[in-house]
């Protein structure tokens, strides 16, 4: 019965925390009120509070006026819903909120990053003294057309309530400038971790599920990111393990038929279709392609697709096939990931709820991907032997469609050697038909052929498989293939 009483006792004991700043005077004026638990109040009851705490008289209850951060009175509801630490703005004469209470409510320590038309603070908060990282963007350097774009970050900020999204604390316009006020990430950007050479696949793992998870929830809200980069992902602590994702500057909204158009975004991160076709409505597929550049970075240390300048990297990202580095183990289940979410065909292209995601997150294993230098080389020998017999079954159940060469120094191209260049698929019998085609001459021959097939995978889509460039030398001269003829040197997958 003690103990009962004892809990009663320290549960109407007040220990319920809200700041409170005094309208438009400095920190100084600003205190700290006590009460129980909020859902007993009603807003003339905290008014009352107040008063009594302040030992003010009650004839001035009636000017009392309290505003939230947003410069709103609050009404009975919000009373009920305040947080521990929350932060109440106080009239005691009825005036207006005033937009001082911005100017003396932080101090301005340090820049963190300046744009084109937005700088990044570092400040104070001068009651909690907690850091914050405000962003001030400039919004005379905007059209009318442009303002909604530039001001619904914010909007999509506070809407966002996620572990992995930055949090922000308040937004506001004052003289032409648009403020947020958002957690500061003090622990640095993503790239900063990213070595010459990538990250082990399961550090890899660590990082992008924290970011997967961030989008899946935005796609959820249909909210499109559209600027995702190693740079908008940052470590909310120094520890470097809890990452968010900032800036939602051009963000859109993604719902049926109906997408926001925004002219913007990086191009290294940029899909095909916005490169080739300039499609800049907002699709969840901007992000997912995006997704699979930054997991290239995070394994492998560069981009899949670069080059000296925009249109190079444009040519190469609507182009150039998706490249491994040949040094480095990749399982399974990431390589069918990453090929799946750098689908250049945005219909064929993953969504953020794929199946595929799980493979590799729950893939302990981490199986080397089945295309490796030996399966290459016994392929080169099948095909090159003209022993087809059961080459499907060899290579997976998988359907060769066609297969070419590409011959370094074609100088020595003569008339001696048979090479493969294609080959074509009876429709009927799935019979391979090799057309045996050009020679190389016997003498002083130490050529690199590269062999490359066409196949169709599960999927029933059509995927390329680079054999291994190897050096043939030693060719008798009737131009007769034998086995012996060819030396195994320099092998390796392209």
């Amino acid at each position: 019965m003690g103990n009962e009483e004892e809990i009663i006792l320290f549960q109407d004991t007040p220990n319920f925390i809200i700041y409170i700043w005094v309208n438009g005077m400095p920190a100084s004026h600003a205190f700290t009120l006590l009460i129980n638990n909020p859902t007993k109040y009603t807003y003339d009851s905290l008014k009352k509070e107040i008063a009594f705490q302040r030992n003010l008289k009650e004839d001035i209850l009636s000017k009392i006026k309290l505003y939230n951060i947003k410069g709103m009175e609050i009404d009975d509801t919000d009373v009920s819903s305040l947080n521990y630490g929350d932060l109440l703005y106080l009239s005691y004469n009825g005036q207006k909120f005033s937009e001082k209470n911005y100017e003396y409510e932080f101090n301005i320590i340090g820049n963190i990053k300046k744009g084109g038309f937005s700088e990044i603070f570092l400040a104070k908060h001068n009651l909690t003294n907690k850091l914050y990282a405000i962003k001030k963007t400039n919004l005379s350097e905007f059209g009318l057309d442009s303002l909604y774009i530039v001001s619904r970050e914010a909007m999509f900020l506070e809407s966002l309530k996620h572990k992995n999204i930055i949090k922000i604390y308040n937004s506001y316009l004052s003289k032409g400038n648009l403020y947020i006020i958002m957690d500061y990430a003090k622990g640095g950007e993503l790239t900063n971790v990213v070595k010459e050479n990538g990250l082990d696949e399961n550090m890899c793992k660590f990082y992008f599920k924290q970011i997967y998870s961030a989008i899946q929830f935005m796609h959820s809200k249909n909210i499109v990111h559209r600027d995702i980069k190693l740079n908008n992902i940052l470590f909310l602590d120094e520890d470097k393990k809890n990452i968010v994702l900032i800036d939602f500057g051009i963000s859109g909204c993604s719902n049926g038929n109906n997408s926001d158009v925004i002219k913007a975004g990086t191009i290294n991160y940029m899909p095909p279709e916005m490169c080739d076709k300039n499609k800049f409505d907002t699709s969840d597929k901007i992000d997912i392609w995006a997704l699979g550049i930054i997991l290239y970075i995070l394994f492998t240390g560069n981009f899949p697709f670069d080059g000296k300048n925009n249109t190079q990297i444009m040519e190469k990202i609507v182009k150039q096939p998706l490249i491994f580095p040949k040094k480095k183990k990749i399982s399974e289940t990431l390589y069918i990931l990453l090929k799946s979410l750098l689908e250049k065909n945005p219909i064929n292209r993953i969504n953020i709820n794929s199946p595929l995601f799980n493979d590799w997150f729950d893939d302990e294993e981490l199986k080397p991907h089945k295309f490796q230098k030996g399966r290459c080389l016994s392929l080169f020998n099948k095909i090159l032997y003209g022993n087809l017999n059961n080459l499907n079954n060899s290579s997976g159940n998988k359907n060769i469609l066609t297969v070419s060469t590409d011959v370094k120094r074609k100088k020595y191209i003569n008339n001696n050697i048979q090479i493969i260049q294609k080959n074509q698929v009876n429709e009927n019998n799935k019979n391979i038909e090799i057309n045996k085609l050009n020679y190389l001459s016997p003498n002083k021959i130490k050529d690199k052929i590269n062999l490359k097939l066409k196949i169709k995978n599960e999927q029933n889509k059509n995927e390329k498989l680079v054999l291994p460039r190897i050096i043939i030398n030693n060719i008798n001269k009737e131009g007769n293939n034998k086995r012996g003829s060819i030396i195994k040197k320099n092998v390796y997958k392209k």
